[in-house]
């Protein structure tokens, strides 16, 4: 393209510029306020609305999109009760799923007329996205519940407050436990 013959950059109505050859054909547009460019235009003006369009449609592109099913590890968390019996012994148990992967359990153990209160701790991991193991790894009672004992929850399904699974082959299942709210503070009395 020849420099002498171009025509200048001459101001266009809608606040653009229009750069034509010789021959009256438009060679390029321009935003106004850029003058004096004497190079061939490379395309054509982008609104800033197309532009918002382009940049929502990469952000959507590239955000990961949660599952429509949230998943065991989000349904399992908070508190769950169990009363049962194991191995002849009959269990109340009250234990707790945090987000972090810690576990803690209370439970009461009757067994042969005794009663047992044993406490332990350890952490939770869900295989396969339906079974649940736990570790133990703090424990009140290192006979009952030894520390490193691993107690594998299977085939776990929850439907609203009810978890049930398989636990040595035998179908169990727990019913989540509302946490309370805080106590309200009493009003204060009325003296006449």
């Amino acid at each position: 393209m020849n420099r002498a013959t171009t025509t200048p950059i001459r101001p266009v109505p809608i606040g653009r510029l229009v750069r034509k050859s010789p021959n009256d054909q438009t060679i390029g547009i321009y935003p106004a306020g850029i003058t004096g460019y004497d190079g061939p235009m490379l395309g054509s003006i982008v609104s800033p609305f197309e532009n918002l369009l382009r940049l929502l449609t990469v952000c959507l592109v590239l955000t990961p999109w949660a599952p429509l099913h949230a998943g065991l590890e989000t349904e399992i968390l908070g508190q769950w009760q169990y009363k049962g019996k194991q191995a002849g012994a009959e269990i109340e148990s009250v234990a707790k799923f945090l987000k972090s992967g810690a576990y803690a359990c209370e439970m009461n153990v009757s067994l042969f007329g005794t009663q047992s209160k044993i406490k332990f701790k350890g952490t939770w991991r869900v295989e396969e996205e339906k079974h649940v193991i736990i570790e133990v790894t703090e424990t009140s009672s290192p006979f009952f519940l030894p520390k490193g004992k691993i107690m594998r929850k299977e085939s776990v399904k929850i439907e609203g407050d009810v978890m049930a699974y398989q636990y040595a082959g035998k179908p169990e299942r727990e019913v989540r436990v509302k946490e309370p709210a805080e106590p309200n503070e009493a009003p204060p009395s009325r003296t006449q």
